[in-house]
């Protein structure tokens, strides 16, 4: 049975810190990328081109736990929900986004993707 689950900042964290193979999904536009992202993530944008969207969704091993994030939480779950529908056997949203991320304090990078 796959798991589907929405997380809090620290659960967030936690699963971060202690799945070493897990893939960090932003599924924010590329401005908001560029204002800040957390560490390690990788980018798709939801509201970009929806095969290259696809494309980089089905890249994603299904064995593989996938940790989703957008500004709020509304593409991450929808994104969650989807990576599930295709296969995926683990998947966690950031429930309140990176606007949530970052109210608590915790850390974003900003710059160059190749700098994570």
């Amino acid at each position: 049975m796959p798991i589907l689950k929405d997380a809090d900042n620290a659960q967030f964290a936690k699963l971060i810190a202690d799945c070493d193979d897990a893939v960090l999904l932003d599924v924010r536009t590329p401005e908001e990328w560029d204002q800040g992202r957390i560490k390690g993530a990788i980018h798709a944008d939801y509201w970009g081109d929806e095969a290259a969207f696809q494309a980089a969704l089905n890249a994603i091993p299904r064995d593989q736990v996938v940790l989703v994030y957008c500004a709020g939480g509304g593409r991450s779950r929808l994104t969650a929900k989807e990576l599930v529908d295709g296969g995926h056997q683990e998947v966690y949203n950031l429930e309140e986004g990176i606007a949530g991320w970052q109210e608590e304090g915790y850390p974003v990078v900003t710059g160059p993707s190749k700098a994570d």
